[in-house]
């Protein structure tokens, strides 16, 4: 996804930073090793192997055009419908797995397609609707936990490598999770939950 793509980039980003800033060749030699080439093979994987449909870099080129990109309007959308939701129903919500029938009547004026939008592309937002503030926190609360545990992690300094590895997926893990819908996509909640257990 875009969000996952996104996320990539930016940790790239923090990691590079951090290790100039630190003046590390060290950890300059662990991106190329540990980050760099492992992305540049499963590009070189996802060009070879995988069809139109799914191809990374025709989704990275729609991440540039993003003003001429009609999903941006829709999402607008369904994040003010799920914020108007989290106001009118703060204590329930309107019922888990709900969203893509109250949606109905808020998006027929809108869509031009028989296709009904099934995600708000917010999780966080989407189960403050669906949920309520209630079962938004207690989401929450599951996350704050695994940073939690995380956090512990990282006082040890042989195991800093692997907690900030951690740290770093939960990153992405939100920036996709704040852009589409992970929650729904078994392929997503396995690493999440591998990575739970692990901790």
């Amino acid at each position: 996804t875009r969000g996952a793509i996104i996320g990539v980039f930016i940790i790239a980003m923090i990691y590079l930073i951090n290790a100039f800033t630190q003046k590390n060749r060290e950890l300059v030699k662990k991106w190329m090793t540990y980050f760099f080439s492992p992305i540049i093979l499963a590009l070189a994987l996802n060009q070879l192997m995988i069809g139109e449909e799914l191809n990374v870099l025709k989704r990275v080129n729609t991440i540039s055009k993003l003003s001429a990109d009609q999903s941006i309007g829709q999402r607008l959308d369904y994040y003010t419908f799920s914020l108007q939701q989290i106001f009118d129903h703060p204590i329930l919500g309107f019922g888990y797995g709900n969203w893509k029938l109250a949606s109905i009547p808020e998006m027929l004026g809108k869509v031009n397609t028989y296709i009904v939008p099934y995600h708000s592309h917010n999780d966080f937002l989407q189960l403050g609707a669906e949920l309520g503030i209630v079962g938004l926190l207690l989401y929450l609360l599951f996350f704050y936990g695994v940073i939690d545990l995380i956090k512990k992690g990282l006082k040890d300094a042989r195991n800093t490598p692997f907690y900030f590895a951690l740290l770093l997926f939960l990153v992405v893990y939100f920036i996709d999770a704040n852009l589409n819908f992970p929650i729904a996509r078994p392929i997503i909640q396995i690493p999440l939950l591998i990575i739970v257990g692990f901790l």
